[in-house]
């Protein structure tokens, strides 16, 4: 056998184990998020079931205050993203086919599983939700760990995907519900991806559209990963950036075009959302530091690991590794934050855990842990950053785990106070969200 044959053999079968651990493990996880994302399962039952978008069929169950539903010409929507259940749809689908095999191997347990092993996808739609949820992070695992083979042995490529699916937001959000994060991880992936491909081969740089396009769709502040995209595609690969934009361009019709059907306008109200209209310093820098350090939110608090990748951005930037694309990456990171302080006056998230108002910012994160691993691989002497390595790493692992699998991490959002109606809450040292729950404290 030719060892590239071999190799790509190995590569596929590396792929396909990290995709099983990931989602049985994410699977098998208590926690269950389904807060703003709630009818994201009816809407992709709507379409398999009656190729709409609306939730009519829903509408003796609707309470006229749910915020996550809007009344638009007469019929009930999601205010959230529609490509979410979009993308959601075949997935859903497949599980449904999935469903009566299950029965045949797992018990019903309780009415939740039972009504999903006997095809009830409406009642046990929070178990749907997660299941999806968590099919989307397990592919873009899969899609770091061909990511990491890019720059580094099956092994290192393996640990990177393992620390994108369980030592970050991947695991203690995207993966608990389906939120916009999980499917816009995997289009911004897909994306980078492509563009590190395209390096060998330009073409494929067009292929990179198509994800980039779907990940705006997903979730607006995208726009600044679009942007920075297609400025580069513009200065490194120019000879395909007509092609690019004409493979976009379906995407975005599509787009426009359902919401001036349904809005009269080419963006849904949810794109549409203003940051406050008056200044406030103090708010601001409130909202820059707490997604930083905050205890209940901040980056650095929940996943230290991403400090080693401060390490590579600096790297990136000194040694001009994967210049000028890690330029772009870095400005994009850099540009999400700045976000934060525009629309301070929510930027904890709501009822969450952790940073998830950068939880989409997770893959290129992990992009910049590629140079220190592959410095350390090619040390001698690798001893001190790899303790350093796996210290971070062990608690990065400890804090999202709590996200994942204690129930008691979510109920601090409105225990002994609704965070969003007492924000001193985020910066108390004595009742951090990712402690709540064990009993030594």
């Amino acid at each position: 056998m030719p060892n590239s044959l071999r190799s790509r053999i190995r590569s596929a079968s590396w792929a396909a184990a990290i995709f099983a651990v990931v989602f049985l493990v994410d699977a098998a996880c208590p926690v269950v998020s389904s807060f703003d994302s709630r009818w994201t399962i009816p809407v992709a039952l709507s379409l398999l079931d009656h190729g709409d978008t609306n939730l009519d069929e829903y509408a003796a169950t609707i309470d006229p205050a749910d915020a996550a539903v809007e009344r638009v010409n007469g019929h009930y929507y999601n205010w959230y993203p529609v490509a979410v259940p979009v993308l959601a749809a075949p997935i859903v689908w497949s599980l449904r086919q999935a469903a009566p095999l299950l029965r045949a191997t797992f018990p019903s347990g309780g009415p939740i599983r039972a009504a999903f092993l006997n095809g009830g996808f409406l009642a046990s739609r929070t178990l749907v939700e997660m299941l999806t949820a968590s099919v989307f992070v397990a592919l873009t695992a899969v899609v770091i760990f061909f990511i990491g083979r890019c720059f580094l042995p099956d092994r290192y490529s393996a640990l990177l995907s393992l620390v994108f699916a369980f030592a970050t937001s991947a695991w203690s959000t995207a993966s608990r519900g389906l939120w916009q994060h999980g499917p816009s991880m995997l289009m911004l992936s897909i994306a980078l991806y492509f563009l590190l491909l395209a390096d060998r081969a330009p073409w494929l740089s067009i292929l990179a559209a198509i994800p980039t396009a779907l990940s705006y769709t997903l979730r607006p502040s995208n726009a600044l990963f679009v942007a920075a995209a297609t400025m580069y595609i513009a200065t490194r690969h120019r000879r395909y950036l007509i092609p690019y934009l004409f493979a976009a361009f379906p995407i975005a019709a599509a787009f426009f075009i359902y919401n001036e059907s349904l809005y009269g306008r080419l963006l849904p109200t949810y794109f549409t959302l203003r940051p406050s209209a008056t200044v406030n310093v103090i708010g601001t820098a409130e909202a820059l530091a707490g997604a930083l350090v905050s205890p209940s939110r901040g980056l650095f608090v929940y996943t230290p690991i991403f400090l080693i990748a401060i390490w590579g951005m600096v790297h990136a930037l000194r040694s001009r590794w994967q210049a000028p694309l890690a330029i772009y990456l870095i400005a994009v990171i850099v540009g999400n934050w700045l976000l934060l302080g525009l629309y301070f006056h929510f930027w904890w998230g709501g009822h969450s855990y952790g940073p998830r108002q950068l939880s989409d910012m997770t893959p290129l994160f992990i992009f910049f842990l590629i140079p220190p691993l592959t410095k350390w691989r090619e040390s001698a002497k690798p001893r001190g950053p790899a303790i350093a390595f796996l210290a971070l790493l062990a608690v990065s692992v400890f804090i999202h785990s709590r996200g994942a699998r204690s129930a008691d991490a979510y109920i601090w959002n409105v225990s002994p106070q609704n965070v969003d109606q007492n924000t001193s809450r985020l910066w108390d040292w004595r009742d951090p969200q990712f402690l709540r729950g064990l009993h030594w404290r």
